[in-house]
């Protein structure tokens, strides 16, 4: 229902309702399971005429399949992006995720369109990490980042040993990494809002890429989609217009999910990305005039614009959801 494709690669949309931040009596948030699955209609933006007139733009890298979709958006609904049929592919696949112009991983602006991996240095300020090892996993501190954690790269990949699909910015918080769900909220609950302000836009960014060698045949990994994952972790089932939409994607309750480190150095990836998917998203009337105008086959694109990034990825960003004023 929810699925995308651009050549071999695939993600699955999910939008669940999202969870509201549950607090202990010490005032500490208590960290959460995953959010439903919850598969959520996607349409190609080629298919529909108004769609098209919209968000027909120049492609985001020359020479790059994209593949562009539109959905629809509703206060309150979560999303999340399942990665795991990539896992069937001969050779090893990540992905640079990209909410209105934030990279979801590393904070920084979507500029980068290119794999990073963070070792030493603080990529914002150039400045040594204070390298930490606990429980076999490093800790890299900038004190120039007011003592931010940071992830160990920019991307998610198929070679961590973590799932591959991700529900939210990882944040680390209470001494161990977590991620604060992706939602849609108003936009005074926007990230991209908050480290962007008007160089922000409104649509989501996949870039694919695949690794230089074949996998070996006993890596490759049948896809499995909607199944129980024998109880490691279980997910039960359960508006924006043009010029400034309405909603946009805030961080939200705290969930119990680890981006995995990718045991491999960027050698082992290819430079360029293979693959492109766009995700733009309207609400109620604005959608459904969308949806519609008459299907007709065209091919649309749209550029991303330059964005600068900021330091302290979610500080001074309104985080966590509290319960719509109807749901108290």
């Amino acid at each position: 229902m929810g699925i995308m494709r651009v050549g071999d690669f695939a993600c699955d949309l999910h939008s669940p309702v999202a969870p509201d931040s549950v607090f202990r009596t010490d005032g500490e948030e208590i960290e959460q399971d995953l959010p439903s699955f919850c598969g959520w209609p996607v349409h190609l933006v080629g298919d529909y005429p108004a769609a098209l007139r919209r968000w027909n733009e120049d492609p985001l890298l020359e020479g790059v399949p994209e593949a562009d979709y539109f959905i629809e958006a509703e206060k309150g609904r979560a999303l999340w992006f399942d990665f795991r049929s990539n896992s069937s592919l001969p050779k090893d696949v990540a992905v640079i995720l990209s909410m209105q112009g934030v990279n979801t991983v590393s904070g920084l602006s979507s500029t980068e369109f290119d794999l990073r991996q963070f070792e030493r240095t603080c990529p914002f300020h150039s400045a040594p990490f204070d390298m930490e090892e606990r429980d076999g996993k490093l800790r890299r501190k900038c004190q120039h980042c007011g003592g931010r954690v940071w992830p160990p790269q920019n991307y998610l990949a198929s070679t961590a040993p973590e799932k591959f699909w991700i529900d939210g910015y990882p944040v680390f918080e209470n001494e161990r990494w977590n991620v604060r769900n992706f939602y849609f909220d108003d936009p005074s609950r926007s990230v991209a809002a908050h480290l962007l302000g008007e160089k922000r836009f409104f649509s989501f960014t996949l870039l694919f890429f695949r690794s230089r060698m074949l996998k070996a045949a006993s890596a490759i990994r049948r896809p499995r989609v909607y199944e129980d994952e024998g109880g490691e972790v279980f997910r039960d089932s359960d508006s924006a217009t043009r010029g400034g939409p309405s909603l946009e994607v805030g961080a939200g309750a705290l969930i119990r999910q680890e981006i995995g480190e990718d045991p491999y150095r960027l050698s082992h990836w290819e430079l360029n990305p293979s693959g492109i998917i766009r995700i733009y998203y309207a609400i109620g009337d604005d959608f459904q005039s969308l949806i519609n105008s008459d299907n007709r086959r065209f091919a649309g694109r749209r550029r991303i614009r330059n964005q600068t990034p900021g330091p302290g990825f979610l500080q001074g960003v309104p985080v966590g959801k509290v319960p719509d004023d109807e749901d108290r």
